[in-house]
């Protein structure tokens, strides 16, 4: 068995390998150069029409298995913020790990958009990124540092080197991407859920907000393990509808 391996999930919690794609490389690099050109629902299509009919209309969701780890990996589906990355990915021999150039435009964007946060105080990141890895150590200790002397600012310095460092390494630069689109879909939902406010009539009648099926809340469920490895979708309430008659018929 190869370190990484893209599978489908049944309804009945069953997990089908799905190493026989043609052109899918068995890496966690070589799966999201697949998987992220495609969004959820075409890349379903596209395994539906290569899998047997007893299956098809069964599959729930995808992931990918890491040998000789109890939990998978989410699957990137058309994240922009890991598509002109994953063109830039390079070998470290001596980590012995995919690392993202300090020089790609993507990384020096990340690492922009993060600073900013971290250097505000860092409340987006400590609400949102889930993942309790060495980059969620380092992050904790750079907010919660000071630098009200020479000593202090050194030490503020090599924490900012380390947290950069970090993010070098592909698995925690993917997660750095999954988190940026959670960001965006939570943001989406929000804007979604928020009521248009209506103008009061003359003689200051409370009228009903009628919400539309544009503005209906959308639904999150998000799974998470003890490593801080993450699967999520949100969906919202056609989605759903979709997914019941897709799942639930042949």
């Amino acid at each position: 068995m190869k370190s990484y391996i893209l599978q489908a999930v049944l309804n009945d919690q069953t997990v089908i390998n799905l190493d026989f794609l043609d052109g899918l490389e068995m890496s966690l690099v070589g799966i999201d150069r697949y998987t992220n050109v495609y969004d959820f629902w075409g890349f379903l299509r596209m395994v539906e029409e290569q899998v047997n009919a007893n299956v098809k209309s069964r599959i729930d969701a995808f992931q990918i298995a890491i040998k000789g780890k109890g939990y998978a990996y989410s699957v990137c589906f058309q994240n922009k913020y890991l598509e002109e990355t994953l063109k830039n990915v390079q070998y470290d021999p001596i980590k012995r790990k995919n690392v993202i150039p300090f020089s790609c435009d993507p990384f020096i964007e990340m690492k922009e958009f993060l600073f900013s946060d971290f250097n505000r105080g860092g409340q987006q990141f400590t609400k949102h990124y889930s993942y309790r890895n060495r980059l969620s150590r380092l992050v904790h200790r750079y907010i919660q540092s000071y630098s009200d002397c020479e000593e202090d600012w050194i030490k503020r310095k090599e924490l900012e080197r380390e947290i950069i460092q970090e993010m070098r390494e592909y698995n925690t630069y993917r997660s750095l991407c999954l988190y940026r689109k959670k960001l965006e879909r939570t943001k989406d939902r929000y804007i979604t859920a928020k009521p248009t406010p209506r103008a009061p009539s003359s003689k200051n009648i409370l009228k009903p907000v009628i919400i539309s099926e544009e503005n209906k809340p959308r639904y999150s469920a998000v799974w998470e393990n003890l490593h801080g490895d993450e699967r999520e979708e949100f969906l919202d309430p056609e989605e759903i509808k979709q997914m019941v008659k897709s799942y639930g018929e042949n």
